[in-house]
């Protein structure tokens, strides 16, 4: 039964498409994690700070404090 649905994805091209969508899931944690480390480089500890005193305090949502440091960014 095993080989038979083996067979049966190798023929169909299912299994090229397995791969492929793993391989893309890859590059796309990949590229996710580096651009975050890119971007977290990019961003003063200082202005981090900053953003998360003000979401504790409420005068700013997690969302607008996101936009508001991309913003900043050169």
């Amino acid at each position: 039964a095993i080989a038979h649905h083996q067979a049966y994805l190798a023929e169909s091209g299912e299994a090229q498409m397995r791969h492929r969508r793993r391989i893309k899931s890859e590059l796309e944690a990949i590229l996710r994690e580096t651009l975050l480390r890119h971007l977290m480089a990019s961003i003063s500890p200082s202005d981090l700070n900053r953003m998360v005193e003000r979401i504790a305090a409420r005068e700013l949502d997690p969302y607008t404090a996101a936009e508001t440091l991309l913003a900043s960014r050169p």
